[in-house]
């Protein structure tokens, strides 16, 4: 059983790609999908959108590039393992950005992999 982004809210808040990207950002990725402002979204697009793309530096974590350009698909306990560990050197940067995400992975942490649905 995937961990199902029940542990702090929805991941169909539209702040949820923002936060995907502050993230991805702080890693070094830059998002290569061409993505209207949000002020010339209506709300319709601006919940409905897709998750982003990025691109990224070499030698960046390929779970983290798996996570980031599809936080849709589930990832295996051994796979949220792999990006955590990845992740916990900027960890409070990671969590100042969004403590929502952060919480996720603290919660199934050795227990579950990350699943959204």
């Amino acid at each position: 059983m995937g961990m199902d982004y029940k542990y702090a809210g929805s991941a169909s808040y539209p702040r949820f790609n923002d936060e995907v990207k502050g993230i991805v950002e702080l890693f070094g990725g830059k998002m290569v999908t061409d993505r209207k402002p949000q002020e010339e979204c209506n709300i319709i697009e601006y919940f409905m959108e897709k998750p982003l793309k990025y691109s990224f530096p070499e030698g960046t974590n390929k779970v983290f590039m798996k996570w980031a350009n599809d936080p849709f698909e589930s990832l295996t306990k051994k796979e949220t393992k792999e990006l955590i560990n990845f992740m916990k050197p900027k960890w409070e940067e990671a969590k100042d950005i969004s403590d929502q995400i952060i919480y996720e992975l603290e919660c199934v942490d050795g227990y579950e992999g990350w699943s959204i649905s």
